[in-house]
């Protein structure tokens, strides 16, 4: 079993930039303190699910309310101009690499377009979750985290403009969001005896998208000029990195690099990180497991992202990149483009 390293200092918040806003370190042991979170690795194992009585996953937290959500910074309010349509295509992709015997990853992306006397924003659910290699019910986790957050966001948002509710008189979408994954969070810990997963979600309206996260799965915004990460990974070898204990080549090479201190399942209050940007006609953004981004570099995404015109061609060679590289995960890819 691997060993816990001992906690790396706390870095000062910042307003300025989420990047900076500081994250709940490691702990060594079970009693720590409120403001630490249990590490984990890929490998091993979270604490008994507690029991919840609700039987329904998305009334655990009331719609518009945000009560213990572990966000990471303010979300800007929301102005209705951004919801106008700018239109998007999008592809996905999932294999199981070359040295899997199992895909636990879980992908899911939906989108709908209506046009008609109504003006009905476009709308679009992109979800990937890596489930957690070693633990029994990783497939499981990742499975019912896509489900679970579709199931609660179609009906909390997409359901309700379809019924003529109009966006102003919806609970603002980023604690909608919020809370669905929050709440995915709280059903994996009670229906899975042993379950994690990662989770990256975006949803789009119009030309505005709202992000949540947790773990090492990624977001990354790619134009022509540039390709940004733009979420957080909660892997112990980012969290060397950012404190100053280590420099990026020392804590990609640390021996338990990889170790999570943050996923859906593994605590009660996991972390959830969240931001929120207008998109432009012509960026895309990118969803993708470790299995990508830890096979193939940044410059090469962006490099096959530009080179192939349509989605899900660049999704297809995307994964064939990683497998050509070793494929030594599951590979999942998500690429939507704003037209």
């Amino acid at each position: 079993m691997s060993q816990r390293p001992p906690s790396p200092p706390q870095p000062e918040s910042s307003d300025a930039d989420w990047h900076d806003l500081p994250t709940r370190p490691p702990r060594s042991q079970p009693t720590a303190t409120d403001d630490e979170s249990t590490l984990t690795d890929k490998a091993g194992s979270n604490s008994a699910a507690p029991q919840d009585d609700a039987d329904d996953p998305s009334k655990s937290i009331p719609p518009g309310s945000t009560k213990n959500l572990a966000a990471t910074n303010r979300l800007p309010t929301e102005s209705l101009t951004a919801f106008e349509n700018a239109g998007m295509i999008y592809g996905q992709a999932t294999d199981v690499g070359m040295q899997r015997d199992q895909n636990e990853d879980s992908v899911l992306a939906f989108s709908c377009n209506v046009r008609s006397r109504d003006d009905l924003p476009d709308f679009g659910l992109f979800v990937v979750a890596d489930g957690m290699g070693g633990h029994v019910d990783g497939d499981k986790a990742s499975a019912l985290a896509v489900r679970l957050i579709a199931n609660q966001l179609m009906r909390t948002i997409y359901l309700s403009l379809l019924r003529g509710v109009p966006m102003s008189d919806l609970p603002p979408v980023s604690e909608l969001l919020l809370e669905a994954v929050t709440n995915a969070n709280g059903e994996i810990r009670r229906q899975t005896k042993d379950g994690g997963t990662t989770c990256t979600a975006a949803l789009v309206i119009g030309r505005r998208v709202f992000l949540a996260h947790t773990g090492d799965s990624r977001a990354y915004l790619i134009t022509r000029e540039s390709i940004e990460q733009v979420t957080r990974d909660h892997s112990l070898a980012r969290r060397l990195e950012e404190t100053g204990v280590m420099t990026r080549e020392e804590a990609d090479n640390h021996p338990q690099g990889n170790q999570l201190y943050s996923a859906l399942g593994m605590s009660d209050e996991t972390r959830i990180d969240s931001w929120t940007r207008n998109l432009t006609p012509g960026t895309r953004m990118l969803l993708c497991s470790d299995g990508l981004w830890n096979m193939v570099p940044d410059e090469e995404i962006h490099r096959l992202t530009l080179a192939n015109a349509l989605p899900h061609e660049a999704c297809a060679r995307m994964v064939s990149a990683a497998n050509e590289a070793g494929g030594q995960d599951n590979i999942s890819v998500i690429l939507l483009q704003i037209t």
